[in-house]
């Protein structure tokens, strides 16, 4: 079939006004039959739809990682910290050997333990001391 032929044919079959209210009437169809229309709900339908809409979100939870009053205190005891693994004098430059992560937290976490190395010491370090932003 040609172009020609195919024009002719689809005229044939309906004009652009039937067409359009066509789709239009199968719009509509659709969104009444799948029930998102809004209006067609009574108002107490609607009412229980939202409640149900808001106790889905909220049985959802958070997606936060928060820890809990708990978690913050055991963290003291169970987390380490970076102290001096020997007497460190003044104006020492700082190697991983010198330094360790040890517990309980009550000082610079071991994350920042890649920070200190290869800094020089302003203050004198006795073994077990832990090391603060001071020292450096």
């Amino acid at each position: 079939m040609w172009e020609g032929d195919w024009i002719g044919a689809a005229e044939d079959f309906a004009t652009d006004t039937d067409m359009k209210n066509r789709v239009a009437y199968e719009d509509e169809k659709r969104l009444h039959d799948e029930g998102n229309a809004a209006e067609d709900k009574e108002p107490k339908e609607f009412e229980d739809y939202v409640k149900l809409v808001r106790k889905m979100r909220s049985s959802l939870g958070s997606y936060d990682l928060c820890p809990s009053r708990r978690d913050l205190e055991e963290r003291k005891e169970w987390f380490r910290h970076i102290v001096a693994n020997c007497d460190i004098p003044v104006g020492t430059k700082l190697t991983a050997e010198m330094l360790e992560g040890k517990r309980p937290e009550n000082g610079i976490s071991p994350e920042y333990l890649d920070f200190f190395i290869g800094r020089v010491t302003k203050l004198d370090l006795k073994e077990n001391d832990p090391l603060s932003w001071d020292h450096i």
